[in-house]
């Protein structure tokens, strides 16, 4: 009877040893998620701010380099894309194991880009149905590709008060280039007019 007592208390004693709730993994153990790259990789025009996010609490250390490097830089805002570039980040946190590298690489979009000498034209006084000289403003492709399908025309309600008299600009303009625009104006009446200067291209 004695021998039946012990054997059953083994295997009660088996039985609590063997049981417990389910495994966890230490903090210390657990790895971070990859912080993530927005926009992904990709052509962008020169100037394209980049963000990157980590899930909460946890850190982002960075780097920005033509090919690769080690992400040590603590991220604290955008990061300005000027040349052909890849940016490498990690998230950390305390306690937790580093996440992997997150990567993207940027190229530079081949895009035209439209600047003028001024925003605005101020014609001299001028009597009513006289015309004044022509004024000029310039327009400079500073982008990186061909600017095309220019178009110039003026819009508003008094834009038969004012004539683009002449122009140096064709349908294209080269990267660098600077052409001019020629406007002059002849008021109906000894009175403020305005109009705008619309320009199409691609």
């Amino acid at each position: 009877m004695r021998a039946c007592s012990i054997a059953c208390l083994i295997f009660i004693l088996l039985l609590v040893g063997c049981g417990g709730g389910t495994a966890t993994t230490p903090p210390s153990e657990t790895q971070l998620a990859a912080p993530v790259i927005a926009p992904v990789s990709g052509a962008v025009p020169s100037g394209q701010s980049v963000t990157i996010t980590a899930a909460s609490g946890a850190s982002i250390n960075y780097c920005v380099s033509a090919t690769t490097c080690t992400p040590s830089t603590p991220y604290s805002g955008a990061i300005t894309v000027t040349s052909a570039e890849t940016i490498e980040a990690i998230a950390v946190e305390t306690g937790y194991v580093s996440s992997t590298v997150a990567s993207a690489s940027y190229t530079l979009a081949s895009l035209p880009q439209v600047t003028f000498s001024g925003n605005s034209i101020l014609f001299p006084t001028t009597g009513a149905g006289k015309t004044s000289l022509p004024s000029v403003v310039s327009l400079t492709n500073t982008g990186n590709a061909i600017l095309t399908g220019i178009s110039i025309s003026l819009s508003g309600a008094n834009t038969a008060q004012f004539n683009v008299s002449s122009t140096t600009c064709g349908a294209t303009l080269a990267i660098n280039a600077t052409c001019y625009i020629y406007a002059s104006f002849t008021p109906a009446r000894t009175t403020r007019r305005a109009a705008t200067r619309r320009l199409s291209t691609n």
